[in-house]
């Protein structure tokens, strides 16, 4: 399943509206508001949720084993969590980009 969280609907791109703006400001509502329709719609559906930006490039192969070796029962959050800009920090996915390329042959 390929969701795309957008601020609009958009029924040829398969783009769900969330409900919240476009924009920098608006990154975080974003990820939140797509993962609780993840949370409402489909929850019991897929064993995995994998959160990818445009500029995310994946090797699903190197995905799949890396995740062989997890219970997708239990809560798990692959990523880093940065403080660069605000005090309680935030989470970032770039760092976890490291463990999948050391897959690669």
């Amino acid at each position: 399943m390929l969701l795309n969280a957008n601020s609009s609907l958009d029924t040829e791109l398969g783009a769900i509206d969330l409900g919240v703006g476009d924009g920098r400001d608006h990154l975080w509502g974003k990820t939140k508001a797509a993962f609780k329709y993840l949370y409402d719609h489909h929850l019991n559906d897929y064993d995995w949720f994998f959160k990818a930006d445009d500029d995310t490039y994946t090797i699903m192969e190197n995905m799949r084993y890396m995740l062989s070796t997890y219970d997708s029962s239990l809560p798990i959050y692959f990523g880093s969590r940065f403080k660069k800009f605000t005090k309680q920090g935030y989470m970032s996915g770039g760092k976890s980009l490291s463990p999948l390329l050391s897959l690669v042959p």
